[in-house]
This record gives structure tokens, C-alpha cells and sequence, in this order.
């Protein structure tokens, strides 16, 4: 919470508060230096902010609902990837078919899985994007966590 602006000195005058120029300039920094950590793709939706906690209200706005909904969603495509990969007949078209069906989320798992000196089971590579995808929900929550603890401090 910001201290006031004005304060009364000790003979009763109204005065700047000096804690509050402090202040302002603590939020200036940390609001520049979040909004430098934005993809450029977002960039858009921060036009409006003037402080810090507008950042992490709009940021919040735009990856925590999103974020769960998406996950549900990678995960039942997954999952119908899954079962249609069942009626495939060798380990090849099941993960070709997979590899064509992931979304760019996966990139990392698809890009390294055929660098393996040896052929990896098709259940290997299933259980490996699901880590993966748990991993990111992970890192999501820890991200959430950390920004309620920056919103709550006083600078």
C-alpha cells in the first residue's frame, strides 16, 4: 500500500511525504523492470498499467485462468492422441502421429526424443510429455506463488 503523498509537518504545514517520492520510485523501478520481462506478443495488454501491482493484476488477468483451462486442454488432446494412436499398428505411426498432433508447448520433448541413440518405447515418450506437462503446471504455480509474495511486500 502506498504511504500518502501528503504529510503534516511539525509546524502544520502540508508537505510532499518523502517516503512516498521512495516509494513511487521503488514502483517505477519494479513496474519497468516487470514489464521488461514480458514477451512482446503481451506487451499490448499492458498499455494501461501505471504500477506495479496493475502488472501482476493484468499478468494474473491473462496467464492464470488461461492457464489451467490450456493445460485441460493439452491434456485431453493428449489424451484423444492416445487412443487414436491405439489403432495404429507400429511404434512409428504412433509417434509420428503424436509429433504432428503436439502443439509447440511440447517442442522441446518432440525436438530431442529422435536424438536417442536407441528407438524409445512409445509409453517412454507418453510418460515423458506427461512430466513434462506436469512441469509446467508446476512452474505456473511457483510463478503464482511468487507473485503474490511480491504483492504483498512493502516496499
Amino acid at each position: 500500500m502506498a504511504p500518502p503523498r501528503f504529510v503534516q509537518s511539525s509546524d502544520g504545514t502540508i508537505v510532499t511525504n518523502p517516503s512516498a517520492s521512495i516509494f513511487d520510485q521503488r514502483d517505477n523501478l519494479l513496474t519497468s523492470w516487470l514489464l521488461s520481462t514480458i514477451s512482446s506478443y503481451f506487451l499490448s495488454s499492458f498499455m494501461d498499467v501505471r504500477v506495479a501491482s496493475d502488472v501482476w493484476i493484468m499478468a494474473n488477468s491473462l496467464f492464470a485462468v488461461d492457464t489451467s483451462a490450456k493445460q485441460s486442454q493439452l491434456r485431453h488432446e493428449l489424451h484423444s492422441l492416445l487412443k487414436a494412436s491405439r489403432s495404429l499398428t507400429s511404434e512409428a505411426e504412433r509417434m509420428a502421429v503424436l509429433f504432428a498432433e503436439l502443439s509447440s508447448e511440447f517442442e522441446a520433448i518432440v525436438s530431442s526424443a529422435p536424438l536417442s541413440p536407441v528407438s524409445l518405447p512409445f509409453q517412454r515418450l507418453v510418460d515423458a510429455l506427461l512430466e513434462y506437462e506436469a512441469r509446467q503446471i508446476r512452474s505456473v504455480q511457483d510463478v503464482l506463488v511468487a507473485a503474490n509474495v511480491v504483492e504483498g511486500t512493502r516496499l
